[in-house]
């Protein structure tokens, strides 16, 4: 996987993480248990997000590099 995309990838699961730190401040508190749910939902689409770009690029090193367009579109149709 190129670089680039790798560390685009970690940032997302940063940023998740420190969402995930975020809803365990909220219940120590005592919040809402109405507003942690909104924000465990958010967790869940942030994690689908990075799984399907981790996902995505996984398959794309499977295909010859000639065809890397074709390959994008492919992938993109099958995880919509």
């Amino acid at each position: 996987m190129e670089e680039k995309k790798q560390q685009a990838i970690a940032n997302r699961f940063a940023r998740i993480e420190g969402h995930i730190r975020k809803v365990k401040e909220m219940l120590q508190e005592g919040r809402n248990g109405s507003d942690i749910m909104v924000q465990l939902k958010a967790v869940q689409k942030a994690l689908q997000g990075a799984e399907k770009e981790l996902f995505k690029e996984q398959l794309i090193e499977l295909v010859p590099e000639g065809n890397l367009k074709l390959a994008h579109e492919k992938v993109d149709a099958f995880l919509k």
